[in-house]
């Protein structure tokens, strides 16, 4: 197959013209100036056959074959064959004769070829490239190390064919993006009537297949809906977003964790476990994905390939809602459930905060070199409302880190640090509270329950040895006997602060769009710290949100959306 020669290069429109095309893409500039539409720049194309084969079907004079259809992609001549007996054919060299050295060597052609117009394709592949974080420090052992937050990506890129939802839900975002970059209006109003398309064909495709919702592309159409409503947000609320993610988890949770070891099914579960952790896990407690099976299976064909990110994550996903377990304790009224509640979840958060520490060890070990730097600070670059020269800059110094997925883990693992102490903090002072009140009623009339809780050295003894497992008695409680928080008490002023000198880093444009999504959810944890805990964090909290109002401009409606539920949550306050 050859292109036609001598034929100009322009586009249709120009060539009718008779003048010369600039060769712009998806349109020539004359074009555009002169109000014209823009044909294209498809040529056509002759199919060469051998003398021994003869042409089925209309001919033209020369003896070419007749176009026989046009598609999207442009004027295709088709034409069949068959051999033409009246001509001797010649004998063809054995392949052996050929390439002897490659006769050993299995070769893998693809089953299906894709058909997706050409055009498609690059819109979607444009969105991969324009989210790719890329700063020239990664190599494929940090990757390997930490892990690639790509895969879902490129799982998507070698698929032969793609369903008319994942495709439509993937132009839709892509589009977006671009329209967004290139402040053209009409790409982002033609995004949500693909967004629109998408949502409708994953629901004919789960209604009228019992199979779909085992299908891998319609839960990475789901997820792909979900990721179109955290960048454009059309509804301007957090509504859309967290529907979507809710029907992810349902088609999740429809096949066996054993069905997600590899492939797109593997990374789709990935990403879903990090929105997991974003959200703060289920409200009602812990989501399906800390449980062992979802924990184990996902990664049993390959243990070892579980990143220490993913890890992390692990950590993360057992943690219980804090929200909810405030809730619950402001509801009991029970002075000895409330004892032996709080003393249980103690414990689970300093076996936490040990996994944590176990986490890091490893983490600092698998750094380059002799465990290197974390990061290294400089004078920072980003000007911020809240900056005056009265009061100077907020935060002075910023955090630069060797390569983008180690910035994003030790980001991600001081939330969780940030998040264990914060409940230490809280537990202490629930404790503290509930000694304070059995003081002022009189502990000398509350019956001792030590004989049940602690083991005795003697019959006068005093409690000294706690069993495990049980609270002491409201009679004999004493706060001073738990550990103590020491450094674990300024956990806003140490962890939260070095997560905000991070955000210059994953703010620089060399991090693209795949930055300011990895720090916008720790950015919202430290927010949500700040606002719960002792003393005036109010400058802190603006700077937060000034950032925030900076990632929404960078092209993340979802941002805009946290800032308008704020504003109406502070206007509801005051009135």
């Amino acid at each position: 197959m050859v292109g036609v020669p001598g034929r100009s290069k322009g586009c249709h429109t120009c060539r009718q013209r008779r003048i010369k095309c600039g060769g712009e893409l998806p349109t020539c500039q004359n074009c555009t100036k002169s109000k014209r539409i823009c044909t294209g720049y498809q040529r056509q194309y002759v199919f060469v056959l051998s003398e021994s084969m003869a042409v089925e079907g209309p001919v033209q004079s020369d003896g070419q074959p007749s176009p026989q259809s046009d598609t999207d992609s442009g004027s295709v001549m088709l034409a069949r064959w068959r051999p033409n007996k009246s001509k001797p054919i010649s004998p063809r060299p054995k392949i052996g004769s050929l390439i002897p050295k490659m006769s050993a060597v299995p070769v893998h052609l693809p089953q299906n070829v894709s058909n997706q117009h050409v055009y498609r394709s690059r819109f979607i592949s444009l969105m991969f490239e324009n989210d790719s974080a890329s700063g020239g420090s990664e190599d494929s052992n940090t990757f390997k190390t930490f892990g690639d937050r790509y895969d879902w990506s490129f799982q998507i890129l070698s698929l032969s064919s793609l369903t008319p939802a994942l495709e439509n839900a993937l132009l839709a975002t892509s589009t977006a993006r671009l329209g967004r970059h290139t402040n053209r209006p009409a790409l982002v109003c033609e995004s949500l009537k693909l967004y629109t398309q998408s949502v409708a064909q994953v629901r004919r495709d789960i209604l009228r297949d019992t199979a779909a919702p085992a299908n891998e592309q319609s839960l990475a159409a789901c997820l792909s809906l979900l990721l179109y409503e955290a960048i454009e947000c059309p509804g301007k609320t957090m509504d859309g977003y967290l529907a979507h993610y809710r029907g992810c988890l349902k088609l999740l949770q429809m096949r066996e964790a054993g069905a997600y070891t590899t492939g797109l099914a593997h990374t789709t579960l990935q990403i879903l476990r990090l929105h997991t952790v974003i959200l703060g896990n289920e409200p009602s407690g812990i989501s399906f994905l800390a449980q062992p099976d979802w924990l184990d299976l996902p990664w049993s064909s390959a243990p070892d390939t579980k990143s220490l990110f993913e890890q992390l994550v692990d950590i993360l996903l057992q943690l219980p809602n804090l929200a909810s377990q405030m809730a619950t304790l402001a509801a009991t009224r029970d002075p000895q459930h409330v004892l032996q509640t709080t003393w249980d979840a103690i414990e689970e958060v300093q076996k936490t905060e040990d996994a944590l520490e176990d986490w890091f060890g490893r983490f600092r070990a698998a750094l380059p070199g002799d465990g290197g730097s974390l990061y290294r600070a400089e004078l920072s670059q980003l000007d911020s409302v809240v900056d005056s020269a009265a009061q100077g800059k907020l935060f002075p110094v910023a955090f630069h880190f060797p390569a983008f997925m180690v910035g994003q883990a030790l980001v991600y693992y001081w939330v969780t640090l940030m998040s264990v102490r914060a409940r230490l903090c809280w537990k202490h002072e629930v404790l503290r509270d509930l000694a304070a009140t059995l003081d002022r009623l009189g502990r000398a009339r509350l019956p001792c329950a030590c004989e049940t809780h602690y083991r005795r050295s003697g019959d006068n003894a005093e409690p000294e040895t706690r069993k495990a497992g049980t609270a002491p008695c409201l009679r004999h409680f004493d706060p001073a006997r738990l550990p103590r928080l020491a450094r674990r008490a300024a956990w806003p002023q140490d962890i939260a602060r070095n997560v905000c000198q991070s955000a210059e880093y994953f703010l620089r444009d060399t991090n693209r769009g795949f930055g300011p999504a990895s720090v916008l959810p720790a950015l919202e944890w430290v927010r949500g710290f700040w606002q719960h805990a002792p003393g005036e964090w109010g400058r802190e909290m603006a700077w937060i949100d000034d950032m925030v109002g900076r990632i929404h401009a960078s092209g993340y409606g979802i941002a805009g959306a946290m800032l308008d539920q704020r504003a109406r949550e502070g206007a509801r306050a005051g009135l």
